[in-house]
């Protein structure tokens, strides 16, 4: 989403728990603020309920269906459509484009 400067980061709620991960996303938000970047963050979470928005963060629980998923690719890309003005449309269904998304994951090794 370059062109609209909108970034989108998915938080596990494993990786992104404790002191460590809050000063990383603290410097992250400092550096992306200063270079005019506005970031949804997508976060895991079990004591909201599922798709809540709040201060540019969409709240997820943990392990969410293919229909929830499906529901938060639309809901993210409505949020930039508003936040930017733009008219962007998808036709996202996580279920049916499974083996498609599977496809473009990177696998590396450690």
């Amino acid at each position: 989403m370059a062109e609209y400067h909108v970034g989108i980061e998915y938080d596990g709620i494993y990786y992104h728990s404790g002191l460590q991960a809050a000063l990383r996303e603290q410097q992250k938000q400092e550096k992306l603020d200063r270079n005019g970047i506005w970031l949804i963050r997508v976060k895991e979470a079990y004591d909201l309920p599922e798709l809540t928005f709040s201060e540019d963060i969409l709240y997820i629980k943990p392990g969410a269906s293919h229909d929830v998923l499906s529901r938060t690719i639309c809901t993210l890309v409505s949020l930039i459509n508003q936040h930017v003005g733009a008219s962007l449309q998808i036709d996202v269904d996580v279920a049916r484009d499974r083996s498609k998304i599977y496809d473009q994951y990177v696998a590396r090794e450690k």
